[in-house]
């Protein structure tokens, strides 16, 4: 009897619990200083702990707290600012709030990663892709959707944040991210604004999937003025793997054997429009 009750009290505070905290489900990964109110500062530079950037500084106030990151085009006309950490729970949202003053050449990038490393490859699971050329001049809250890739298990998260431009005065800042299955604010989705590029026939790059042994080629109406056009393709870490200057006529964006097998996103410039695909080489 005495058993029986010690049972029925244990069974009754997990019922208690579950109520007041909720199921393990609704749990998120947590992104380490979400708000960037810690900073390490050193006298080649600064970034927010444990991020890693270039083209990084620290702003006052920020949306909430004492400070936001800004990104400016300062090394090479590139801000940039990442970070992984452990998560094994896949979100349906990066969630957050921008601010920022562009021209027509300054762009800025955010890609989400879901992934799992195995005998030292990443597999990718996930992935969201945002951007805007778009002022805000006061903190405005966004989100970017994730494409499911693949429902096995997962490890890692990884954030990027990209600035790229040459304005004088250009800037993005960024605060408060938090990853969650409920979206906030502005849809920043940039695999959303291709997907209608490709509805309306605007823009095509093709084969997609491709092979290692075939050139990527593009069709677009204005593609015709495209000298000095620049081609980049950037890993699921936002790593810069390739690039290429178009001259009038080159329809050929990536040469065969130029990358190897995997998930990439493809960035390039027509008439000072950005076009941002993701790619799949088998």
């Amino acid at each position: 009897m005495l058993k029986f009750q010690s049972m029925k009290k244990i069974l009754t505070l997990t019922f208690l619990l579950l109520i007041l905290f909720g199921s393990s489900s609704n749990a998120q990964c947590l992104i380490p200083n979400a708000s960037f109110e810690t900073w390490d500062i050193s006298p080649i530079g600064s970034s927010p702990t444990p991020w890693i950037g270039i083209g990084a500084t620290k702003v006052t106030p920020g949306h909430t707290g004492t400070s936001a990151v800004r990104l400016t085009p300062a090394f090479g006309g590139i801000g940039l600012l990442s970070t992984n950490f452990p998560c094994t729970i896949k979100s349906n949202y990066l969630n957050g709030y921008i601010k920022g003053s562009f021209t027509s050449v300054d762009s800025a990038f955010v890609t989400v990663t879901f992934s799992k490393f195995t005998g030292g490859s990443q597999e990718a699971r996930a992935i969201g892709v945002g951007s805007t050329r778009q002022n805000f001049g006061t903190y405005t809250a966004f989100h970017i959707p994730m494409t499911t890739i693949s429902n096995l298990d997962m490890d890692t998260a990884t954030i990027t944040m990209f600035f790229q431009g040459s304005g004088a005065n250009a800037y993005v800042e960024f605060d408060d991210l938090a990853l969650s299955n409920t979206p906030i604010g502005i849809n920043l989705s940039l695999i959303t604004e291709v997907n209608e590029q490709l509805k309306t026939g605007s823009i095509v790059v093709f084969p997609n999937p491709s092979s290692q042994d075939q050139n990527i080629r593009i069709n677009h109406p204005k593609a015709e003025n495209r000298n000095g056009t620049i081609v980049s393709v950037y890993d699921l870490n936002s790593k810069l793997v390739y690039s290429k200057v178009l001259t009038d006529g080159d329809d050929v964006l990536v040469e065969k054997g130029q990358l190897s097998s995997g998930l990439y996103l493809l960035q390039m410039v027509i008439d000072h429009q950005p076009f941002t695909q993701k790619i799949s080489i088998d």
